[in-house]
């Protein structure tokens, strides 16, 4: 038998056999067990898995499903992963006067402050590719090309697993873009 232990905080990930196991069957898992492997993203903790699922009767009684999965090699827990429900909201930044008087100017002094923040971002999250960035955003000269490297930003962000970062970096370059 199981030891029950406390899983609530507990953020899962699929591992390449839990993957494969949605895609083929192979196992005969218990449809509940299937349910939570399916939802198991790498984002949600147990507790905000077990909510969005106790509408298909999943509860915290189910929780031994967390344990046969992760024993059976199907998700293993992310040791990183902050659940979503416990990162803080962000606060929208206030507008500085230098971005209020660059958003009241010419289209060149936008410009000039989106590459500056823009610089800014790659070099500190993404030192080793700022180079290829940097000429990428030296050859942007429309409001659509610097929207385009502000999403791929966004996303490299997101697919960092610093989604804080990339609400940071939304907020404070979205004035600018209007």
């Amino acid at each position: 038998m199981l030891k029950e232990i406390q899983m609530d905080g507990l953020v899962f990930t699929k591992t390449p056999a839990g993957v494969e196991e949605i895609q083929l069957r192979r196992l005969r898992l218990h449809p509940r067990a299937r349910s939570l492997l399916i939802m198991i993203d790498g984002c949600r903790s147990v507790f905000d898995l077990v909510s969005t699922l106790s509408g298909v009767g999943i509860g915290y009684e189910d929780q031994q499903h967390f344990q046969h999965l992760q024993i059976a090699g199907l998700i293993e827990q992310k040791a990183d992963a902050i659940p979503v429900s416990m990162v803080p909201p962000v606060m929208e930044a206030p507008i500085s006067e230098a971005v209020a008087t660059t958003l009241m100017g010419d289209e060149d002094a936008r410009f000039q402050a989106l590459q500056k923040l823009y610089a800014e971002v790659a070099r500190e999250h993404f030192p080793q590719r700022a180079r290829a960035f940097q000429k990428q955003l030296n050859k942007a000269d429309c409001l659509r090309e610097y929207i385009r490297l502000g999403n791929e930003i966004i996303v490299a962000l997101n697919q960092t697993q610093r989604a804080e970062h990339a609400a940071a970096f939304k907020a404070r370059v979205k004035p600018l873009l209007r």
